[in-house]
């Protein structure tokens, strides 16, 4: 499976300790439309040439307003920078996987969508649906939208903003989507080869990081990017490390569970050593498909937090390499 950024909360939280104030600010405009093709679906669409792509031929599209933006999007935090997403995802139809299965597949609690109505895309029927929540800097908004355009491939459509500022791009995703021609199954000429290359998982072989004020090993083949180790296979999986200011505070219980109860499904703390030092840990559910543990350590008046996901069917690539890293931590 190639690398894309999953939607993964199905309940909205806040997990940071410490945040800025998010807000509007400057709101990325849509300038100049720009037309990407996926040859490999046959899909088309405009898309603001100003904004940040990230793409996947053959499965996925993303464009975002800026790349802060984009790792918002990766958590659904509830406070953070503004702006918005525009993601394709191409799903293949077989007598398992229909329309209604993709349709009924949600990516946040049903009661948040509306009831879903018929319109036309690409000169066939779809469904759309909405969805909106409040978050600590204001309304969030998105719309769905599922097609097919040959009964083979599903072509499911998210426009989605951040901070209240759906309607600053609303015109503009309204011209993007009636420029979408849909994915469709396309079959390889008897004279082609086609190679899909798929992104390895992590390695076993790490090496040592730093940040502020701790080191870490990693697997050799992950970077770090918007503030998280992670390779080119999988966008929900990864370790990522915080450091936060407790002068405040030497309660470690305390910080700990302030940190836990805002965590879906959480465990109660468990007490363990990191590196020689106290230090706790407390499994939670980012999402029924992803899996997820965070680990605290208090040392010279920081809170240190690491946090790991995976993507739970391909946890026996993920989850064991992760907790081994986990545990190389030092902190000053």
């Amino acid at each position: 499976m190639k690398k894309f950024i999953m939607i993964v909360l199905s309940v909205i939280i806040a997990t940071a300790f410490l945040s800025n104030c998010g807000g509007k600010g400057d709101v990325v405009e849509i300038k100049e439309l720009k037309v990407y093709e996926d040859a490999a679906m046959g899909f088309s669409m405009k898309y603001p040439e100003n904004w940040v792509i990230q793409q996947v031929p053959g499965a996925r599209f993303l464009v975002f307003t800026s790349r802060a933006v984009k790792s918002r999007f990766v958590r659904y935090d509830a406070l953070g920078v503004a702006g918005a997403k525009i993601e394709i995802l191409f799903t293949s139809l077989d007598s398992n996987t229909t329309m209604d299965t993709v349709i009924a597949n949600k990516l946040f609690e049903k009661d948040f969508y509306t009831n879903p109505v018929k319109v036309t895309i690409d000169g066939v029927q779809a469904t759309k649906q909405e969805f909106d929540f409040e978050l600590e800097d204001g309304p969030f908004h998105g719309e769905v939208y599922y097609a097919t355009k040959d009964n083979k491939i599903a072509t499911t459509i998210y426009f989605e903003a951040f901070g209240g500022t759906y309607d600053e791009y609303k015109k503009g995703f309204e011209e993007i989507l009636a420029s979408i021609k849909l994915g469709q199954k396309i079959e390889a000429k008897p004279d082609t080869v086609t190679v899909l290359e798929e992104a390895d998982p992590p390695s076993q072989t790490t090496r040592t990081v730093s940040g502020e004020g701790y080191s870490i090993d990693i697997p050799d083949n992950f970077s770090k990017e918007s503030g998280m180790y992670l390779g080119k296979r999988r966008g929900d999986s990864y370790i990522k490390v915080e450091s936060f200011d407790a002068l405040k505070t030497k309660d470690f219980s305390k910080l700990v569970e302030e940190n836990r109860k805002k965590l879906p499904g959480a465990s109660a703390a468990q007490n363990i050593t990191i590196g020689g030092e106290k230090a706790a840990k407390v499994i939670y559910t980012p999402s029924g498909k992803v899996g997820g543990e965070m680990y605290f350590v208090l040392k010279n008046k920081r809170l240190y937090r690491i946090t790991i996901n995976w993507f739970r069917d391909e946890e026996k690539d993920f989850k064991p390499i992760f907790q081994k890293c986990v545990m190389t931590l030092k902190v000053q």
